[in-house]
Formats: C-alpha cells, structure tokens, sequence
C-alpha cells in the first residue's frame, strides 16, 4: 500500500507540501494536482507546485503525476503548465 499526495487538500489543511514531499516520498505511490484555492491548475493559486515536484524527483519519487483540477478556461487553455514541468524535467508529458 502507498500513500496519496494530493496538494490541494494538503495545501488546503496547511501543511508544507514541499517538506512533506521530501519526507514521505518514499512512501508516496500517486501524486494527484489541483492548487488551492479553488482546485485549478497548477499556477491558479498559491501551492509551490513546481519546488514540490522538484522535491519529489530529488527524493527518488518516480510514479504517477496526474491533475484532479477544475480548469480556469478550457482545458487546452490551461495545460501549458504540464509543458512547463516537463521542460524542467519534472514531469514525462504521456
């Protein structure tokens, strides 16, 4: 069994996400996006998406990166942040 690392209802209930990233990322088997407030994607809020992924990597984390988010505009409107991380080697664009 592993664990959730869902950033909306962590950054929501006020943890760090960048420091739980580290510390639990051996731990973690899922990692699920949304910012807060408000779900949107990643970049519509104020949850250091980018540095938590950044972390994650560091720490070895190599599974799932999906968003579970309501979009902002039209879907295709909001998706370069997906491009962004993949150009800073933080997420592979499946």
């Amino acid at each position: 069994m592993k664990l959730l690392f869902d950033t909306f209802h962590l950054g929501s209930n006020g943890v760090d996400i960048v420091t739980a990233a580290g510390k639990y990322a051996p731990w973690i088997g899922h990692v699920q996006l949304a910012d807060a407030p408000g779900r949107g994607e990643p970049g519509s809020g104020h949850l250091p998406i980018g540095a938590t992924l950044e972390r994650l990597v560091n720490a070895g984390y190599r599974g799932t990166v999906a968003a579970e988010n309501k979009p902002t505009a039209s879907t295709e409107q909001t998706l370069g942040w997906v491009e962004a991380l993949a150009r800073a080697g933080l997420v592979a664009w499946r």
